[in-house]
């Protein structure tokens, strides 16, 4: 889990140096910044573990220093963080004191500088709303710490709204007079900013026999590869050993351990009910050499959101993801420790265990679990989750504002789990990797314009790295993850509201959010029997039922008779339902089958 990494205990510590944050208000026009003051703060104290917790605002601690600034209520926030640390002792030898805080992130933590810049949405749109709160633990070079950083807009001292306030709190470190200090140089500081608002953006996976994405426009603007594609170049170590090559991990062994097809050559139903074409999830692990944890390493899905420069933040702090997934039996029941599925690797790569998790009980139900390494509390997903099934499973992580994710199975409202951020580092118009090293034009070609998750700006396993990806049914830690197959798979970089993932129901051969219009084995166009009533999906031939089914559901104005273009130009259904469309059905129609 992002929150997880055991260097990263220290170098989020830094984080609150230098914090800036933007709120966007659609209605303003111009920036508006608010800067806060937090030099000077040391987190450890002299004799004692426990210390603080440290505020500082931008109303007593503003910069310049003298006038309060304020930001107005707003439906998002820009945050970002920079300056410098102060380190002695101990500390010293881990954060040379002087280090910029992204330059200490890298060092500790490669990839982790990308929460020093965040946007996060305020879909109250009103003050007081909290940005972020990241709670850190972990061990480096033999130092235990902890701690929790809030980012926040309050009303401030009698009640001035509007106010930014930076919080360190729960803090566990050893005294300094153990390990020396750490804590934050004069002229550090962090910032508001005012911008316009940012739409939310979607894509989605339908798996029609390839890992290209879908949108209302066409192509979605996220990506998907195989985590070992050999144009990817060298995998690196195993667990402990992420920055070292291991030239003898294999690739390419996800593509041969998964496949596309149709429910009827796998042998199992159609999501929904309907016939569709499919993916067969890999095993997280190689087949033909299980035990070994680097052969492990590659196997599974990568995951680039791709929504930078429109989504202007290097992290998804708030998240949407929704699977139509089918489970067999023998998988349910292949693993005595009682893991099925991991769905999700935060991680830019397969480091370590993954983070959320299919699994049985000890009663052999389901549940899913959502933490660091795959160690969250179990949520039961009741009876619409199992073997042999379709089922929907939607995630909504507010991984800013409360760290608490929403889960749905078919529509209906489960239960609640933890939340985290994602990567987004790379902008497709500027690769680069983290530390601001430019990707070269050929190397980014040969990715397929997508970011390596092995590679690094030093190479050889050194540098930073791209910090771009997360991914799927990838397990490291044990492999822990079965065949399975998906019909659908959705992300969108916001929290979709309850109402929205009710409404998407249980799962569907025609998609998610983006509904295909007819199924694919239909003849033509015109072949929708049973999409818009029994018997499911298209059969291969018309009949009166097919007329019948689309004047059904032209009348009713269902988005099942939006075909405008699918017999002829524009392509693509355009959301309306006119003539157009009618004479397009009508035209496939009396075209008839081959």
């Amino acid at each position: 889990m992002s929150t997880s990494t055991a260097p990263a205990a220290l170098v989020r510590a830094a984080a609150g140096l230098a914090l800036a944050i933007t709120a966007a208000a659609p209605s303003t026009a111009s920036a508006q910044t608010a800067t806060v003051d937090v030099g000077n703060i040391t987190l450890n104290c002299p004799f004692s573990f426990s210390c603080g917790p440290f505020t500082r605002t931008s109303q007593n601690n503003p910069v310049p220093s003298g006038t309060a600034q304020t930001v107005p209520a707003s439906n998002g926030y820009r945050y970002q963080v920079g300056g410098t640390i102060r380190t002695t002792g101990t500390f010293a030898g881990i954060i040379p004191s002087g280090s910029s805080i992204a330059a200490a992130f890298e060092t500790l933590a490669p990839g982790s500088s990308v929460i020093l810049d965040g946007y996060v949405r305020n879909n109250s749109g009103a003050i007081p709303t909290e940005l972020v709160r990241q709670s850190f633990a972990g061990t480096t070079a033999g130092i235990t710490a902890a701690l929790t950083l809030r980012l926040s807009i309050e009303n401030g001292t009698g009640g001035l709204p509007g106010v930014a306030f930076v919080r360190f709190q729960d803090i566990n470190l050893p005294p300094s007079f153990i390990a020396g200090q750490l804590g934050f140089n004069a002229g550090s500081f962090g910032r508001v900013i005012t911008t316009p608002g940012i739409p939310v953006q979607t894509s989605e996976w339908q798996f029609q026999g390839d890992l290209s994405s879908v949108s209302v426009t066409g192509a979605g603007p996220g990506r998907m590869r195989y985590l070992d594609d050999p144009a990817f170049g060298t995998i690196l170590g195993g667990p402990g050993a992420e920055t070292t090559p291991t030239p003898g991990t294999p690739t390419g062994r996800t593509a041969i351990q998964s496949a596309f097809g149709t429910t009827a050559d796998f042998g199992i139903p159609g999501p929904g009910g309907s016939p569709d074409t499919v993916y067969r999830i890999s095993p997280a692990r190689n087949t033909a050499n299980p035990t070994n944890a680097d052969q492990r390493r590659g196997i599974g899905l990568a995951v680039y959101p791709r929504t930078q420069p429109v989504f202007p933040a290097r992290t998804h702090l708030q998240w949407t993801m929704v699977w139509d997934l089918y489970i067999p039996a023998a998988s349910w029941t292949a693993r005595a420790d009682g893991a099925v599925l991991a769905l999700m690797q935060d991680n830019h790569n397969n480091a370590n265990s993954a983070d959320m998790f299919i699994r049985r009980d000890a009663n052999g139900n389901a549940v899913l679990v959502y933490g660091a390494e795959g160690a969250g509390t179990e949520l039961p997903l009741g009876p619409g989750v199992g073997p042999d099934r379709w089922f929907r499973l939607a995630v909504a992580a507010e991984g800013a504002q409360t760290g608490i994710g929403r889960v749905f199975v078919n529509g209906s409202f489960i239960g609640t789990t933890s939340a985290a951020w994602l990567y987004n580092a790379t902008n497709p118009n500027a690769p680069a990797f983290v530390d601001g090293t430019a990707v070269p034009a050929a190397t980014w070609n040969a990715w397929g314009q997508f970011p390596s998750p092995w590679a690094s700006s030093l190479g050889g396993g050194t540098g930073a790295f791209m910090a771009s990806t997360f991914c799927m049914f990838a397990d490291l830690a044990n492999g822990a993850s079965e065949t399975a197959f998906l019909a659908n798979y959705a992300f969108t970089d916001a929290v979709l509201p309850d109402a929205q993932i009710t409404a998407l129901g249980g799962p569907n051969a025609r998609g998610i959010f983006f509904l295909r219009p007819v199924g694919p084995t239909a003849c033509n166009p015109a072949d929708i029997t049973g999409i818009g009533g029994p018997p499911s999906g298209p059969d291969g031939i018309l009949t009166g039922d097919d007329f019948n089914a689309f004047i059904g559901a032209f009348a009713a104005g269902d988005s099942l008779a939006d075909i405008t273009g699918i017999g002829g130009p524009p392509s693509g259904p355009d959301g309306l339902i006119t003539g157009d469309d009618f004479n397009a059905f009508i035209a496939a129609f009396a075209s008839g089958c081959p």
